[in-house]
């Protein structure tokens, strides 16, 4: 996922320089939601290295232009069991955060003002962190699945909202 996330943060950082963020944000909004949609009606994705590099592509891109890089790979790892997903999940986007940033940097696109509401945000991810590895038990007897089929759409509409309003 990681190597897919790399070019998805470049062409992410390309076309962010050129297209609206609303446009991006509605088209991001609408594809999570079409992927969840495909999974709450019984489609089903394999975890092999071309799905996981697409996640990772579609990760990076999410991510780069519209703030949200989980869905995407969240979706792809829905049926695995809670501990993979966590783990894979923190990995992939503390790194891929650190890429994307580190790319819109490099691209112009990072103002201070961004690294200041990263910094103010770092306390409740730490927050979060810590009541993760607490809920992990109510996580891990079948609720993360749903979780992530509640939480990857309700990222897309206030990315839709954002835009809209």
């Amino acid at each position: 996922s990681m190597t897919g996330r790399v070019p998805g943060v470049v062409v992410g950082a390309l076309v962010l320089s050129v297209l609206s963020g609303d446009g991006l944000r509605v088209l991001f909004a609408a594809s999570i939601l079409v992927a969840v949609g495909l999974s709450v009606s019984g489609w089903r994705t394999r975890t092999t290295p071309p799905t996981l590099f697409a996640a990772g592509v579609a990760s990076g891109f999410g991510g780069a232009t519209v703030g949200v890089g989980g869905p995407p790979m969240a979706i792809v790892l829905q049926r695995l069991t809670g501990d993979t997903i966590r783990g894979t999940l923190a990995v992939t986007l503390m790194l891929g955060s650190t890429l994307a940033v580190a790319v819109l940097a490099v691209a112009g696109e990072v103002a201070a003002s961004d690294l200041g509401w990263g910094a103010v945000l770092l306390g409740p991810t730490v927050v979060g962190f810590a009541a993760s590895y607490r809920m992990r038990h109510v996580l891990d007897r079948g609720w993360t699945r749903p979780a992530v089929l509640v939480r990857s759409p309700a990222s897309a509409l206030a990315r839709l909202f954002q835009a809209v309003a």
